[in-house]
Order: C-alpha cells, then sequence, then structure tokens
C-alpha cells in the first residue's frame, strides 16, 4: 500500500513539473513571437526580417505595412497618409533590388524622378554619410504634390500640399537599395526633421 502511495504521488510531481515546463515553455515561445512581430521593448527597435533591416522609429509613430508592397511606413497619427485632410508626418522604408547599378546612379535616378513625379521639386542639400558603415547620401528636398486620397474613412480630392521631404539611400553590397524616405509638411518641419534623421540613421541591414 505504501508503495503504491509513494508510487502515485511520484506521479503526480512528474505530472506538475511538466506541466509548469510546458506552461512556461509556452509563454516564453509567445513573448519572443511578439517580440520579433511587434517590438515593444524600451529599445523601440522595428526588426523586419523580410525586407532584411532593423530601424528606431520615431517613438509613439504607427506603424503600416499596406501602403505600398515590398515597404512599410510609419505615421505619426493612426490612420495612413492622410488624416483629417492633413498630410500625416511619415518615415517610409523600401527595398529593391540594385540591378547592379552604383549609389550614385541610384542618386540620380531618384532626383529624376522627383521632378517626374511632383508638380514642383527642389533639391535643398545633398551629402554623403555613413550608416550602418556603408556610404549613404542623404537628400533634402522641398516638393509641392497634390493627391487625391480616398478611403473608408478619408475623403480628399486635389489635395496640395507643400512638403519638406528627407531621402537616405543605402546600398547593402549584396544586391540591394534601401530607400528611407521621410515627410512632412513644410509649416512644421522644423519640429520634425530632427526626428526622422535621427531614426534614419539608426537603419541597420540584418541577414534575412
Amino acid at each position: 500500500m505504501n508503495k503504491k502511495i509513494f508510487l502515485s504521488i511520484g506521479l503526480i510531481i512528474v505530472l506538475i513539473v511538466l506541466i509548469v515546463l510546458v506552461v512556461v515553455g509556452y509563454f516564453s515561445l509567445t513573448i519572443s513571437k511578439e517580440q520579433i512581430s511587434q517590438p515593444k521593448s524600451d529599445s523601440g527597435i522595428y526588426i523586419d526580417k523580410q525586407l532584411g533591416f532593423s530601424i528606431v522609429p520615431p517613438k509613439g509613430w504607427h506603424i503600416d505595412k499596406k501602403e505600398m508592397p515590398g515597404s512599410i511606413a510609419f505615421f505619426e497619427k493612426d490612420g495612413g497618409q492622410i488624416v483629417n485632410k492633413q498630410f500625416n508626418p511619415t518615415l517610409a522604408i523600401t527595398s529593391w533590388p540594385d540591378e547592379k547599378l552604383s549609389l550614385e546612379k541610384h542618386v540620380e535616378r531618384i532626383k529624376k524622378m522627383y521632378s517626374e513625379s511632383f508638380e514642383s521639386s527642389k533639391i535643398v542639400s545633398d551629402i554623403v554619410v555613413i550608416i550602418d558603415g556603408r556610404e549613404a547620401r542623404i537628400i533634402e528636398s522641398n516638393i509641392t504634390n497634390t493627391v487625391t486620397y480616398n478611403t473608408p474613412k478619408e475623403n480628399c480630392e486635389n489635395c496640395k500640399f507643400q512638403l519638406k521631404k528627407l531621402d537616405v539611400i543605402l546600398a547593402s553590397g549584396t544586391g540591394k537599395i534601401y530607400y528611407v524616405t521621410g515627410m512632412a509638411p513644410e509649416t512644421s518641419w522644423n519640429a520634425y526633421k530632427g526626428l526622422i534623421e535621427n531614426s534614419q540613421k539608426t537603419l541597420r541591414l540584418i541577414a534575412e
């Protein structure tokens, strides 16, 4: 009888230990997944293994992965690029094949795109910087653009915006080019330029 009691107690202890291990393992796995997909740690680092980069967005900005395939965007206000018919300060990161072109060629291409895509554009500055140990370019520009932006929440017909734009162009050296674009209304640019530029400089490339 005593042996049976001891055996029963032993089985109960083993089962309790197994249950504890399973529960701990489950919550550890859940936390790990959350930290990768929705990084909300004190560091504020956003990691995107699919696009191959990490970045620290401005604190409190909202992520949106629907604006354009192959890119992600952060908006100051939740809701997309236009909120209450006002331009929403934006930080967007896009990755494309580099087509074996030099960084200088990509800079020339994006400057040409400015003149063709916007009603008016003016390059304010173009400087060489080092980001993540790689040579990159930061281009500041003024642009005027008229957009029609219709979503279930927003209807903006022929809305004209005077914007300031800051682009970081960085070649990975492994077949990709990265564009990190920050934009905000011209009238409030001084309040956002530092936030955007500081965030852009936290760009780090990671193995996919």
